[in-house]
């Protein structure tokens, strides 16, 4: 390049650009004529001002000629802090120009200066030249969010078009696959699964990033019949062993996923179907109802049966000739499918009896009470003990009776004395019995383990003590009354 072009290049460098110029003579700042001599009133001729121009035009003093040439960039900044952006955006709906630079706009912005009110629209390029405009880094987001929104939505819709009839086709998909009627085997479940996430990534990466439509449709369209593929070979599979008695079925997989998500994969290995491994979890109440009959069929016990399902217990019933009177009890699903269950629907030769249930509880009802008092009763009184229940307060005690020998030279003599007492409840009078409940030979050939059991907690009292005891609750529930019929 010669001289004189490098010298026709350096006078045409704008000192001040359009943009510039419009936001200078809205402003208040170059107004200040202490700091910036004559120049608001030189700029008015002017759209923009080259170095060339600022040289033939003699009217600039030296304040404003200092400014432009040296200081642009301070004058610059204290502009545009007498601005700031309005948050919001607009889309064009009719012709808009920016009235910093002129050009169209299809998205639009407005600033508004702080000091003269003064208010104008902006269009996208200009926003990002003058950013540091209170706000408007916020606008250009919200802007650049907006332009990646437009452009998604334009690639979306050319991508569905091609998609023609099947555009639902990922949604329905997606439905089938979670509300398939049996859980799949492991292997043609994953493909099913992952199949489809690539497929829902081939059309995402498309329309997020754009690139090459034509190979994004054509392995999209892959993908989908790979899909359709294995869901007919998952049709043609459930069709086979849709009757098996261990098929997991939708519900029982559903219910597997809230409970224990970690069985799933188990079954899966195993063809989609229980095995005893995968049951040992299985506590779901209409599973279990449904196998009750197997249950009873591997029951090896006379006295005992099975009476049905209740929350997250099996309900059972024992009567023989130790319990006359039927006693109800219940066992954890959870107890009974870990050490039983698993074991009755997976082999057809496995018998369980009274003593292999575990966590029994007696349940606490009146008709359970008088079966059972009825029934060791006379072993309690023969043993020297007894189990009553306040008139006044309804508090259980145990009963112990007391003796002692009196020695003379002809013989021993037992002379009875006042009996002991101890706090109770019926619900502990269940907790023992519900341990040695099938235990027959113990609670009636051997009742100190019984009476042992009484024995081994808790305090015994005199009768003075527990009348004494009697009459403060009484008057503790007669006081507690009293206070109920108050008027206030």
């Amino acid at each position: 390049m010669s001289k004189k072009d490098a010298n026709s290049v350096s006078s045409n460098i704008k000192l001040i650009t359009k943009q510039e110029m419009v936001l200078i003579k809205n402003s208040e700042e170059a107004k200040n004529t202490n700091i910036y001599g004559n120049l608001y009133g030189c700029l008015e001729a002017y759209t923009d001002l080259t170095k060339s121009k600022l040289n033939k035009d003699l009217v600039f003093d030296s304040k404003a000629r200092m400014t432009i040439t040296n200081n642009k960039k301070l004058l610059m900044e204290n502009v545009k802090k007498e601005w700031y952006s309005k948050t919001l955006y607009m889309i064009a709906t009719e012709d808009t120009f920016c009235q910093l630079c002129g050009r169209k706009n299809v998205y639009v912005c407005y600033i508004v200066n702080r000091l003269n009110g003064i208010e104008l629209n902006v269009g996208r390029d200009c926003v990002s030249k003058f950013d540091t405009i209170s706000g408007l880094k916020t606008v250009i987001s919200n802007l650049d969010k907006a332009q990646r929104d437009y452009k998604k939505d334009e690639r979306r819709i050319d991508f569905e078009v091609r998609e023609g009839e099947e555009v639902g086709f990922l949604k329905q998909a997606e439905s089938t696959l979670v509300n398939f009627p049996i859980l799949l085997p492991y292997n043609l479940s994953c493909d099913l699964k992952n199949t489809l996430a690539d497929c829902n990534r081939a059309k995402n990466i498309y329309i997020k990033n754009g690139n090459n439509i034509d190979e994004a449709f054509e392995t999209f369209s892959t993908l989908r019949e790979t899909f359709k593929y294995l869901h007919k070979k998952a049709l043609k599979y459930f069709e086979a062993v849709k009757n098996h008695p261990l098929i997991c079925d939708r519900s029982l997989t559903n219910w597997i996923v809230d409970n224990c998500p970690h069985v799933q994969e188990v079954i899966e290995k195993n063809s989609g179907i229980l095995n005893e491994e995968s049951l040992r979890f299985i506590c779901e109440p209409n599973f279990i109802k449904g196998k009750i009959p197997v249950f009873m069929a591997h029951f090896d016990s006379c006295d005992v049966k099975i009476i049905g399902v209740e929350g997250d217990v099996i309900r059972f019933f024992i009567k023989n000739d130790i319990y006359f009177q039927p006693i109800t009890f219940v066992v954890p699903i959870r107890d009974f499918m870990k050490y039983i269950g698993s074991k009755c629907l997976t082999d057809e030769y496995y018998k369980y009896t009274n003593k292999n249930l575990s966590s029994v509880k007696i349940e606490n009802t009146g008709a359970n009470y008088e079966a059972i008092y009825s029934s060791i009763g006379d072993t309690l009184k023969s043993n020297g003990y007894n189990f009553i229940i306040d008139n006044k307060t309804s508090q259980a005690y145990w009963e112990k009776r007391q003796s002692r020998t009196a020695i003379n030279r002809w013989r021993k003599n037992e002379i009875p004395e006042k009996p002991i007492y101890k706090k109770t409840s019926k619900e502990e009078l269940f907790k023992i019995i519900s341990k040695i409940l099938f235990d027959e030979d113990l609670l009636i050939k051997s009742p100190y383990i019984l009476t042992g059991k009484i024995d081994i907690s808790g305090r015994w009292i005199t009768k003075a003590e527990k009348d004494e005891n009697a009459r403060i609750a009484a008057f503790a529930a007669g006081q507690q009354k009293q206070r109920e019929f108050i008027p206030y």
